[in-house]
């Protein structure tokens, strides 16, 4: 079945501190709490760290999942922003990132450019000279984050900033010799990025380059949560080999060391959250952060390794973030849909379908039983079986459903009993940067 791309197209704003003005105290909380509301999917704020001319003080990057949420933003939410802040719509001409990544070790590097060219124009500049080289130092592995904006304005006045992420200083280092060998090669087989070099020029005018670092934004408010107190006083080594968490098993293992200050805690990173379980069984590590839940597959080789399942803790729900991180799932139906409730009994017969049987975890092992199995006359697949009537009654329950592996092993296992068994009229979709 053919996934089609999501259709909400996320929105930008550049929030800027101009070089020598002084960083309100509370601009990095304010940050934080728009991601941690949903309504800003991203935020990343930067400092600007050199002495010399900087281009600013600080700049903070926020993506908006859609227009909608940028337009509420503007209306609710932007008139928080005092002087020295200013704020800036922009428009993405190229995006790229990796992961997992730490950004507190990398090295940010900030251009901006004056358009000498309408934006159509400089747009195709972008695509055939400046994104070749991106893209060489991201497979490099020196470039874990490149974004180039386009500030919209008249002719005269338009704007460009090109945001660099470099894993670390040594990656940083490395730039200019990567660049230089590129160019050497474009220049003697590449027409066509050869005529664009020659007139780079008249395109574009550069204004400033700043180097900055990554600030980590303050953690949630959590007034309600009681204050950890330890119960043991842990003594050695402890390994942790698994998924990053966007950076959460680094900040995580700090602030153990905290109350654990004899622990000497290990950490690697992998990009597969699969390969932690593994680091278990093989005696690698003790502890494998996952983004997603563990599948059956991965968790039969430590089963046979020892005789039992390993043991899983939940340390967060999902968030509101963009691609490389998790989020919590919704569900939600058309707005002219008078549904008010359903539960999850209900989900569970709309999404899913008749089966034998599932798998349940019994003596510290997966067995398949019938005790799960049930006909097709448990489905719901009308609107009116879920207590809609009139012109509702009748019309077919359609099914969407985001169809990254990490959501349908999680419906799977908590709704289905592991069955693979869905409603045969489901419509998969991802999103648009997933798409091809």
């Amino acid at each position: 079945m053919r996934a089609p791309p999501a259709c909400a197209k996320s929105a930008h704003v550049l929030i800027i501190v101009p070089p020598g003005a002084t960083t309100p105290a509370e601009f990095a909380r304010q940050l934080a709490a728009w991601r941690q509301s949903g309504e800003v999917s991203s935020a990343l704020l930067l400092d600007q760290d050199q002495k010399k001319d900087p281009g600013f003080a600080s700049l903070a990057l926020l993506e908006f999942p859609s227009e909608g949420f940028y337009e509420q933003w503007n209306r609710d939410e932007a008139s928080k922003l005092s002087a020295p802040l200013v704020a800036k719509r922009a428009d993405v001409l190229t995006h790229g990132e990796v992961y997992p990544r730490d950004s507190n070790k990398s090295v940010f590097l900030v251009n901006t450019y004056k358009l000498l060219v309408p934006p159509e124009r400089y747009n195709e500049f972008v695509q055939g000279y400046v994104l070749p080289n991106l893209l060489d130092q991201k497979a490099a592995h020196l470039l874990l984050r490149y974004t180039l904006y386009l500030e919209p304005g008249p002719s005269n006045e338009a704007q460009a900033v090109l945001v660099m992420e470099y894993r670390d200083s040594v990656a940083f280092s490395r730039r200019n010799a990567v660049r230089d060998a590129l160019v050497n090669k474009l220049l003697a087989t590449d027409p066509a990025w050869k005529k664009w070099d020659e007139t780079q020029e008249s395109i574009r005018q550069g204004l400033t380059r700043t180097l900055a670092a990554y600030i980590e934004l303050p953690a949630p408010q959590l007034p309600d949560l009681p204050h950890y107190v330890s119960e043991y006083h842990v003594v050695g080594g402890l390994r942790i080999l698994g998924s990053e968490l966007k950076n959460a098993v680094e900040q995580l293992a700090l602030g153990f060391q905290k109350f654990q200050p004899d622990a000497k805690v290990a950490t690697s990173n992998i990009p597969s959250s699969e390969g932690g379980i593994a680091g278990l069984y093989y005696h690698l590590a003790d502890v494998a952060p996952m983004g997603d839940d563990a599948k059956i597959t991965d968790m039969m080789p430590f089963h046979d390794s020892f005789g039992y399942l390993p043991t899983e803790i939940s340390v967060a729900t999902g968030g509101y973030e963009k691609r490389g991180s998790l989020w919590a799932f919704a569900v939600v139906v058309s707005k002219d849909n008078p549904l008010n409730e359903i539960s999850v009994d209900e989900l569970e017969r709309t999404f899913g379908a008749e089966r034998s049987g599932g798998w349940r975890l019994a003596n510290n092992d997966y067995l398949f039983t019938s005790q799960y199995a049930r006909g097709p006359e448990a489905n719901i697949r009308k609107w009116g079986q879920l207590g809609l009537h009139g012109q509702f009654a009748d019309k077919e329950i359609k099914t969407f459903a985001y169809s990254a592996p990490g959501f349908a092993i999680y419906i799977e296992r908590n709704w289905f009993h592991w069955s693979k068994k869905w409603n045969p009229n489901l419509q998969e979709y991802v999103e648009e940067k997933q798409a091809t």
